[in-house]
């Protein structure tokens, strides 16, 4: 944002298209319809996934435990995030279209994704924190507003990249976004469309964040063992390994992306870093619904109930006076 407007004429004579040709490049290497249909279907899917566990997770019951307000709180920044690494990522490699093409698009986009990417990945790491404090008798970190300051870190640091970041841009030709929208003509030896603030922070949390996990694993294994093994500490056993399974795809995500900016990898590579980042938005809600059991209990409960309304609803209806009084529990919305 600072750079299209403070710098704006630094970002006009370096992101114009006055000598970039869109139309020059084949059509047949700007559109990839199927790879498209892919993004577009598989992030329509996340999103519906993520609506019953967005519901369950802002419950009383759930989100009085601070670490479903970080969990909430990543689920909104993938709420953001999978419409447009899924939905218009799709649109734009259906249909071939290039930066130059959607130019100011791309730019508000771009600084949008910048900027809850880098949110997103500190709350990850904050999760994880959260995670090994439950485990270790140090929920007081996290305890009542505590946890609010926590939550405003990510935010803080996603407001400042996309102020002050670079945008980065789709190519339909790669399949992925990058800092440098002409990457597929221009080579950036000046690095003027880095942002090595971003790249220090992909590479340091591909390490900080499985590091985390791994130490305190190594260190704790006995205490892990108790814990699976009482009644008490189940859930918060069970949510250890949950953001065990989310960090790693996040992990992974973060490294690949990180290295397709810098070195001229094969077209499939590109592809899959944004396919596995695309994962890492969708993978929280499949397993929360296959794995936490909180949620599955709380949907399953909701469904029941609207089963019996349902039917006495039904049964009020065939009634010949027509007019019998149906009494839904208390509990419906709980």
């Amino acid at each position: 944002m600072d750079l299209m407007i403070r710098r704006h004429e630094f970002f006009e004579a370096h992101w114009n298209c006055s000598q970039y040709n869109a139309s020059a490049i084949p059509e047949s290497e700007r559109r990839h319809p199927f790879y498209g249909l892919f993004l577009f279907s598989v992030s329509v899917v996340y999103m519906v996934l993520y609506v019953p566990c967005l519901y369950a997770m802002t419950r009383k019951e759930l989100y009085a435990n601070p670490c479903y307000k970080i969990m909430v709180q990543m689920a909104c920044y993938d709420c953001i995030t999978i419409p447009i690494t899924g939905l218009l990522s799709g649109f734009l490699s259906f249909y071939g279209v290039m930066y130059c093409d959607a130019r100011l698009m791309n730019n508000i986009v771009g600084t949008v994704l910048l900027g809850v990417w880098m949110a997103y990945s500190w709350a990850a790491v904050i999760l994880a924190l959260n995670r090994i404090a439950s485990l270790t008798d140090k929920e007081h970190w996290f305890r009542k507003n505590r946890v609010y300051f926590w939550l405003s870190i990510p935010l803080l640091v996603g407001l400042v990249s996309s102020i002050f970041g670079t945008p980065v841009a789709y190519s339909p030709i790669l399949g992925s976004w990058t800092f440098n929208p002409f990457i597929e003509s221009v080579v950036d030896v000046n690095n003027l469309y880095s942002m090595p603030i971003h790249t220090a922070d992909n590479l340091s949390f591909s390490i900080i964040l499985p590091t985390i996990y791994l130490v305190f694993f190594l260190k704790n294994r006995a205490l892990l063992r108790n814990k699976s093994n009482s009644v008490t500490s189940k859930k918060d056993f069970s949510l250890f390994i949950q953001c065990c399974i989310i960090s790693a795809c996040i992990t992974v995500a973060a490294t690949g992306y990180t290295f397709i900016q810098f070195l001229p990898l094969p077209l499939w590579i590109a592809k899959v870093s944004h396919i596995l980042w695309l994962l890492v938005q969708g993978s929280p809600p499949i397993v929360y619904l296959l794995i936490n059991r909180s949620i599955q209990r709380i949907l399953l409960k909701k469904i029941r109930i609207r089963v019996k309304s349902t039917m006495a609803s039904n049964s009020g209806g065939g009634n010949s006076f027509g007019n019998v009084v149906h009494t839904v529990p208390s509990n419906t919305f709980n």
